[in-house]
């Protein structure tokens, strides 16, 4: 039961990652993203924030939105995070509790692994697809998540385009790594899309020959 549980709690926050970085994008301003998160994640959330007293839930939505701001890559910026200053001391408290900073939200904990690369995930998924599949064609997008990109692509009928964008990054295994795996399968339910079975052997035949080589060490 606690299992389960908790993979309700995980599908929830998930989801609040995934609302929360849609509105980012959308308003592109951190106070009206605070704003709206005040009001939208308790009850998108409401596992944690379900019984607290007002002024509690308060400062836990604006320093939980805070935080997520702050790791979010934001197309004004080029795709990099703009992080709001932390009030000093003796600023009143952002979450507009009445009280200063350092006897409100100052000491709220950092939400662990909460950072731009894992962000790029909801970002790949919220941005509209033209100009997701541009940023994935230039190279902008962390690789583990240019299969999500890919899978868009293929799913707006454009299949073409995702296996000339992914067959790129393919062409050296030495950068891969394990993270690579997912765009990997994206790759090759492109080829699968367009009943590009031949082409699909020969990729993973040229692929798998070129990754042995690059793991043999040099001989001394």
């Amino acid at each position: 039961m606690d299992q389960e549980q908790g993979g309700v709690g995980l599908d929830m926050f998930l989801r609040l990652l995934k609302a929360s970085v849609g509105q980012i994008l959308h308003l592109q301003h951190g106070d009206a993203f605070l704003s709206w998160m005040r009001v939208e994640a308790p009850r998108l959330f409401p596992e944690v924030f379900a019984g607290l007293p007002d002024r509690v839930r308060r400062a836990l939505a604006t320093e939980l939105g805070r935080q997520v701001w702050n790791a979010t890559p934001l197309p004004r910026r080029g795709f990099r995070p703009l992080p709001l200053p932390r009030p000093k001391a003796s600023d009143p408290c952002p979450c507009r509790s009445g009280r200063i900073y350092e006897r409100c939200c100052a000491n709220a904990p950092a939400l662990p692994g909460l950072t731009p690369e894992l962000m790029w995930a909801f970002v790949v998924g919220e941005l509209p697809l033209e100009p997701a599949a541009a940023l994935a064609e230039e190279g902008a997008i962390p690789r583990p998540y240019l299969g999500i990109v890919a899978r868009r692509l293929v799913e707006a009928g454009q299949p073409v385009r995702a296996q000339r964008f992914l067959e790129r990054l393919f062409d050296d295994p030495e950068v891969l790594d394990r993270s690579d795996l997912d765009t990997l399968d994206a790759l090759l339910e492109a080829y699968e899309k367009l009943n590009l079975n031949e082409e699909m052997r020969a990729f993973v035949q040229r692929f798998t020959q070129s990754f042995e080589r690059a793991e043999d060490p040099e001989p001394e």
